[in-house]
């Protein structure tokens, strides 16, 4: 199964849809009902049968645990308020060898309190960018171990966002990056909390 984190209208689950053929599946979660029924609408209108999407907040995925061969997120994350814990969830809900990618903006030093509190900013993807250092350190599951960090790919972050002026601030501290994750198996050897999701 291929899970996305933040479905939005379902673009990307669309795409994934075609990937995985009539055998896979693809779930994507959202938060906003708004998003839920226009994704739903536009699947049943594609006569997509093999996605859904399920209302639910990336802190508490409404997923079996694992149950996930691949998650993907576009730029969301960074607007989640415990990015820690949205993590611990997506190893909980992956396979073991299972792999995590994301796309984000990605803070490569501390920034400004006054961008921290810029709604355009926030609005904008930049404000709540998790620190990379942060992201390698981070504790995937019950028993502390760091987050697997394997691949990372950069784009930078001034140049995608050339003439937007809410984000000419973010200077050297932002940058755009996707980054690759596996789930070992020592991530899988007990410490994952067990959920079945009906």
């Amino acid at each position: 199964m291929v899970l996305e984190l933040g479905s939005g209208t379902g673009y990307d689950y669309f795409l994934a849809a075609k990937r995985v053929g009539e055998t896979g599946r693809v779930t994507g979660v959202d938060m906003t009902p708004q998003m839920i029924l226009q994704a739903t609408q536009n699947a049943q209108r594609l006569n997509l049968s093999n996605i859904e999407f399920r209302l639910g907040y990336l802190e508490d995925l409404p997923v079996e645990s694992t149950s996930v061969d691949l998650i993907l997120s576009n730029c969301v994350i960074n607007l989640a308020p415990d990015k820690a814990q949205v993590f611990k969830e997506a190893y909980c809900v992956l396979k073991p060898n299972g792999l995590l990618a994301i796309t984000d903006m990605i803070s490569l030093s501390e920034l400004p309190p006054s961008l921290k509190q810029d709604v355009k900013a926030w609005a904008a993807c930049i404000a709540g960018a998790t620190a990379l250092k942060d992201i390698e350190t981070t504790p995937a599951n019950g028993a502390g171990d760091p987050f697997p960090l394997f691949r990372q790919r950069e784009s930078q972050g001034k140049d995608s966002h050339s003439g937007r002026r809410d984000v000419n601030q973010l200077g050297d501290h932002s940058a755009g990056k996707r980054l690759s994750s596996q789930k070992t198996i020592s991530l899988a050897s007990g410490n994952d909390t067990q959920r079945s999701i009906r």
